[in-house]
């Protein structure tokens, strides 16, 4: 039995999406991919509010350290972090 091309199509599209599942985010869409992870566009159920979450692996957990201790208008502040070892 094949799948679909719809289907196929589909699993491409998340087969890299950070399962949120027990999070309090819930995933709206990518906005923006680099070297050291992707940012999506999220909602915070909590706050009921937008909020962009970057992805990373957790080797690169120290550079969301190094960004919270930075103020300046052109970065964005980090609130929170996390790590975990589950992927999608």
């Amino acid at each position: 039995m094949g799948l679909s091309d719809s289907v196929l199509r589909h699993l491409r599209e998340v087969v890299d999406l950070p399962d949120l599942g027990d999070t309090r985010y819930e995933l709206q869409e990518e906005i923006g991919r680099g070297g050291l992870g992707v940012v999506y566009a999220a909602r915070d159920r909590q706050l009921d509010r937008r909020v962009a979450l970057k992805v990373m692996d957790a080797a690169w957990a120290g550079e969301a350290r190094l960004i919270a201790r930075l103020e300046h208008p052109g970065i964005v502040a980090a609130c929170r972090t996390a790590i975990s070892s589950r992927r999608t």
